[in-house]
């Protein structure tokens, strides 16, 4: 039965030579594959189109079964139907999936028939193969892209990712990825099914990726995964490279290339290159709604951070003790002034967005210019500060103003921050201690004159004392003398020379005497009869001679009948002893030929007297430049001198002021510029009948 069987399909192979050559190339020239197994269920013979889809030559398959061929499943499952086909003689169709040598498997529709000769004997078996893989995948394609255009979710990513696997599942691939361009470089974004030694050749992709992005046309391309290109199923290089049909994806804002990688080389329908075409937009607008969004989170977080940075920079502006000003450029706009500016300026800051120097407006006209030099070295872009005041109008202020010009690397000046304090207290503070420093220089020198003036008391009570021993006996030895000289009748001539020397000496020891009492500490005590004739006669026993000497005429018109009065004497004798100082020091500072000093006393009725007393008044009057208009107002004021300290008596006119007061008087000062000065002491009369 087998030989019978061999011969039938002999015959029906090559019935002559040329019949079967012809027959083999009619076989080979189908397009779905064939093959012949005899009854024994051994291949007989295929064509090309069988060798390519099952990936086994020919020679390999003849006279071997299904079971030393194919793995066991599908060598099992093949040859029963065999089996039952040459049980049951007529046509077999089924469907089943094919296992190949190398690559994926098929969805195959096997249509079979038995071989029989001439009596009807079956002799073997003939099956013809449609490969319906494409078919069945169509229908999946559309019902996959259909699922995946509906079930879009919000995530760009993720449908990307999507859309990446189902180009592959469509275009019927063994894998699918998207290459983007990130700056410089690449990097894949998704993949699908890629095969693991693609997987650890990713630099080869990425290689490729870079090439195909400067270029502009879908490409093909092959990928080799094998390091020793050789295939380990069939022995040959079939798999060892993978066919990649890429789809460049170019936009304004990124750039990519789609992959499909297929185990075997094939053309691209048009229907499969305008589907791909479809996935490569629809990725194209995923990524440009993945950037939106990107875009969209970055400005938001920006505007969030913004936020937040203008609350922060308000808060700590408003914290500043001061106004804060911030200008763009030179004074060019106003971006933003603090709340202290109205307070600070009583005006409103919207001035300055039409005037950005609008608080120039608020300065003292005698002060302006040098805020504006301080401006002008800002414009140069060099820090500056000032403190001016601020006109009087509602209130007078003193503002502290420092100008930070702030420079970009182009040196170009930015903007210009402005601080400005309100330090009027702390300026008049400050004027106030000047004040306090010179009232303490001026107390400090009378502190000293008043050391000096006790020290020079104790040293007059101590010459006195010395020089009234050696007095007495000039004194003694000159009285002597003349008790001598008339004993013996001498010369009348030298009798005058002693008693000249006698006076002197008495001359003498009364200005000792009055030095004594003068330089001598005063108790405040008053006593009744105090003569002002005898005290003013007293003082020109001290400067009459110093007077006389600076070329000062002293005129004294002195009243007869002048009342007494009820006081210290020492003091008062000292208030006229500076008021004579004072007028001759006046008159030492002027260049004139006639210097006079008048003293005058008198008596004041009570009608007349400001005391509304009887009264009793002594004058200084000098003929010198008069007191300046200035300073009439503040000569009597404490520590207030026109003098170099040190210089003088020690008592200023404010002292002499107070000493009359305290004796119940007054003193007045009447001048006139380049005429005279006088200075008047009124004090009460001891007694009305002292006045006439």
């Amino acid at each position: 039965m087998a030989k019978r069987t061999s011969l039938c399909l002999d015959a029906l192979m090559s019935n002559t030579q040329n019949d079967g050559d012809f027959i083999e190339q009619l076989i080979n020239a189908m397009p779905l594959p064939v093959y012949f197994k005899d009854t024994d269920l051994k291949y007989r013979g295929c064509n090309e189109a069988f060798e390519k889809i099952t990936g086994y030559k020919k020679n390999e398959l003849i006279g071997k079964q299904d079971r030393k061929i194919f793995k066991f499943e599908m060598a099992r499952e093949l040859e029963h139907r065999d089996k039952k086909l040459l049980e049951y003689p007529g046509e077999q169709v089924f469907e089943y999936r094919l296992e190949p040598r190398c690559g994926f498997d098929r969805e195959v529709i096997f249509h079979k028939t038995l071989i029989e000769d001439r009596q009807g004997n079956p002799t073997g078996i003939v099956g013809v193969l449609k490969d319906v893989t494409e078919q069945k995948q169509a229908r999946q394609r559309l019902e996959e892209i259909n699922r995946c255009f509906l079930n879009f979710t919000p995530d760009p990513q993720e449908n990307i990712e999507s859309l990446v696997r189902v180009a592959g599942e469509l275009l019927n691939a063994s894998a699918s990825l998207y290459v983007k361009q990130v700056d410089e470089d690449v990097r894949m974004d998704a993949t699908w099914n890629l095969p693991e030694q693609l997987g650890f050749n990713c630099p080869q992709l990425i290689k490729i990726s870079k090439r195909l992005l400067s270029q502009s046309e879908t490409q093909k391309v092959k990928i080799n995964f094998l390091e020793d290109n050789h295939c380990p199923a069939c022995g040959s290089d079939c798999s060892g490279f993978v066919t990649s049909v890429s789809q460049l994806i170019k936009t304004d804002h990124f750039a990519g290339v789609l992959f499909v990688l297929h185990n075997r080389t094939f053309e691209l329908s048009p229907a499969e290159r305008k589907l791909l075409g479809v996935i490569a937009s629809a990725i194209a607008v995923e990524e440009n709604r993945r950037q939106s969004e990107e875009e969209l989170r970055r400005v938001e977080s920006l505007r969030r951070a913004l936020e937040e940075s203008e609350k922060r920079f308000r808060q700590m502006t408003e914290r500043v003790d001061g106004v804060f000003l911030l200008f763009r450029g030179v004074f060019e706009e106003i971006l933003y002034a603090n709340s202290k500016y109205a307070e600070v300026f009583d005006r409103s800051s919207e001035k300055l967005r039409d005037d950005p120097e609008d608080f120039l407006n608020r300065i003292s006209p005698d002060h302006r210019g040098g805020l504006e030099r301080s401006i002008k070295i800002t414009r140069q872009g060099v820090p500056a500060s000032i403190v001016v005041e601020t006109t009087d109008n509602p209130e007078k202020k003193w503002l502290d103003f420092r100008f930070s010009p702030v420079v970009g690397e182009d040196g170009d000046i930015s903007s210009v921050v402005v601080l400005v304090q309100d330090v009027t207290d702390r300026e008049e503070a400050r004027r106030q201690l000047a004040a306090a420093h010179e009232e303490l220089k001026e107390k400090t020198g009378q502190i000293v004159q008043n050391e000096k003036m006790t020290a020079l008391g104790e040293l007059t009570a101590s010459v006195a004392h010395e020089l009234n021993q050696p007095l007495n006996v000039i004194k003694i030895i000159a009285q002597s003398l003349l008790r001598n000289i008339g004993q013996i009748n001498a010369d009348e001539e030298l009798k005058e020379d002693l008693q000249d020397i006698v006076g002197q000496v008495n001359k003498m020891a009364e200005i000792i005497d009055h030095m004594r009492v003068f330089s001598r500490k005063s108790a405040g005590e008053k006593k009744d009869n105090v003569d002002l004739n005898e005290l003013f006669e007293g003082v020109f026993k001290f400067v009459g001679q110093q007077l006389e000497n600076h070329r000062i005429e002293v005129k004294k018109d002195l009243a007869g009948d002048l009342a007494n009065v009820a006081g210290d004497p020492i003091r008062i004798e000292q208030i006229f002893m500076n008021l004579i100082t004072n007028a001759r020091n006046v008159l030492d500072d002027v260049d004139q030929q006639e210097k006079t000093i008048i003293v005058r006393t008198y008596n004041l009725e009570q009608n007349k007297s400001p005391l509304h007393v009887n009264s009793v008044v002594a004058e200084v009057e000098d003929n010198g430049p008069g007191v300046p208009e200035d300073i009439r107002d503040k000569i009597f004021e404490p520590f207030f001198t026109t003098r170099e300290p040190g210089k003088g008596t020690g008592l200023g006119l404010s002292v002499a002021s107070e000493v009359i007061e305290e004796h119940d008087g007054k003193m007045e000062l009447e001048t006139e510029k380049g005429e005279y000065s006088l200075f008047r002491v009124i004090l009460p009369a001891q007694s009305r009948d002292a006045v006439d």
